[in-house]
């Protein structure tokens, strides 16, 4: 039987809440664009992938400060909580990311061209808050990481 505590882990962790999510978005794209160390440019299966890994608490832990993305992915593979759901998580999300990237649009945080998202504002305030951390935590390692290399090691099938 599962108890009050399983129940919440598994259930209740998620944040549903599409104008912190445009500002989730904006904020990943902002630490990506200011550490990547080429012109490489934020996809929007990025977004996808990024959003539900911030906003679930259980993935949102395995962040940490990773420095390396195969530490990310190392930290994923191992948690009980965590290993082979990823591209379930990703499937749950998709509305939300793709409402959380429109209202990110529709406030000029950021633009569309093509499949790319790009940064429409500078200086974004940061907050102290576990999200904008791990939303800018992630900007930083993905800016150099290979996104599909990363979702394939997790289990996710495009």
């Amino acid at each position: 039987m599962e108890t009050p505590s399983n129940i919440y882990l598994k259930y209740c962790n998620d944040f549903q809440n599409a104008p912190l999510g445009a500002y989730i978005i904006a904020k990943f794209t902002e630490y990506f664009y200011k550490n990547s160390k080429t012109d490489r440019k934020v996809n929007i299966i990025h977004i996808f992938s990024i959003v539900p890994m911030i906003l679930n608490s259980n993935y949102r832990n395995c962040i940490g400060k990773k420095t390396v993305i195969y530490s990310l992915i190392k930290s994923i593979n191992e948690n009980k909580l965590t290993f082979g759901s990823y591209q379930e998580m990703i499937d749950r999300y998709k509305e939300y990311s793709m409402c959380s990237l429109i209202f990110a649009l529709r406030l000029g945080l950021v633009g569309i061209d093509g499949h790319n998202i790009l940064l429409k504002t500078n200086n974004l305030p940061s907050y102290n808050s576990n999200l904008i951390v791990a939303s800018e935590q992630l900007g930083r390692l993905f800016a150099n990481a290979d996104l599909f290399s990363f979702l394939s090691f997790v289990g996710v099938h495009l």
